[in-house]
């Protein structure tokens, strides 16, 4: 090789190149040092590569182990949460889905208990017993109180309850001027006049009871005094205060809906029954079952 190659090859960074003295075998012996330390340093990276790539293999499981740990925790977690999350939201439904049901059923209960359409109605009756045409006695003045005081006792006497005036007119005031409120029904539950306004026209039922509840028989008649528009008639028995057979007074027909309360004249020694009416707001003790 000549000076110049060698020179060129040192330049280049080829060849190791000592003194020029001796530049071949500074050449050789460079490139033998070379050859060698290349030699050294591979095993040695062999080696270290070998003895490093069972711990590569450690570090990777472990990671690999502690990853997967990591992400099952955290799947279960979420799987968890998602579960108790849908657990609550079952739970508040079905608990807000039974309170529902309760009020709903409580708001029915009041409102089958207290039927919107008004009060309940009031009751009506007539007398177990039978008057002669004066069953007032013998003074005017007290013909009102008097035939109240008869439908009182009657009510009184099954106990039940609430306030009562008769259905009798006076020379002093009409019976549809005393009898207030409305509608009434029988002591069984059967309506006999829807509102008041009915009572000045044909009654909705023929089925009159007394106070205790007893069917009224065929062919009974009630002291009135009171035309079927409700003014009243001329025939009273003297207001209420004779029995004389020679007089009359003006009676209904209970099983004659439009002739309820304006049904023809009888004498006044016969004796009839007398209409009573329970009246609104009433007090007097409980009130009795219907039967």
């Amino acid at each position: 090789m000549t000076r110049n190659a060698i020179v060129l090859l040192c330049a280049l960074g080829v060849a190791a190149c000592g003194d020029d003295s001796s530049p071949v075998m500074d050449g050789g012996g460079d490139a033998a040092e070379d050859a060698m330390d290349s030699s050294t340093s591979d095993a040695t990276l062999d080696v270290s590569l070998d003895t490093m790539a069972p711990i590569d293999s450690s570090v990777d499981a472990a990671s690999d182990a502690t990853l997967d740990s990591s992400a099952d925790a955290s799947g279960d977690a979420s799987l968890d949460s998602s579960v108790d999350a849908t657990a609550d939201a079952s739970a508040d439904a079905a608990l807000d889905a039974a309170i529902d049901a309760a009020m709903d059923a409580a708001m029915d209960a009041a409102m089958d208990a207290s039927p919107d359409a008004g009060p309940a109605p009031l009751r009506a009756f007539m007398t177990s017993t039978a008057y002669a045409g004066n069953f007032v006695g013998s003074g005017p003045e007290d013909i009102r109180s008097v035939a109240d005081g008869i439908c009182q006792m009657h009510a009184n006497s099954e106990s039940l309850g609430g306030d009562w005036h008769a259905w009798i007119s006076t020379p002093f005031d009409t019976a549809r001027s005393h009898v207030l409120g409305g509608g009434w029904e029988n002591l069984s539950g059967d309506v006999l006049f829807a509102d008041r306004s009915a009572l000045l026209g044909t009654a909705t039922s023929t089925l009159w009871t007394d106070e205790g509840g007893a069917s009224i028989p065929a062919g009974t008649r009630a002291w009135t005094g009171v035309f079927g528009d409700g003014s009243n008639a001329p025939r009273n028995c003297g207001g209420w205060t004779r029995n004389a057979a020679s007089q009359n007074g003006h009676t209904g027909d209970p099983f004659t809906p439009d002739r309820w309360t304006d049904g023809g004249v009888r004498g006044c020694n016969m004796e009839l029954r007398i209409y009573c009416f329970e009246q609104p707001m009433s007090t007097g003790g409980p009130t009795k079952t219907r039967r």
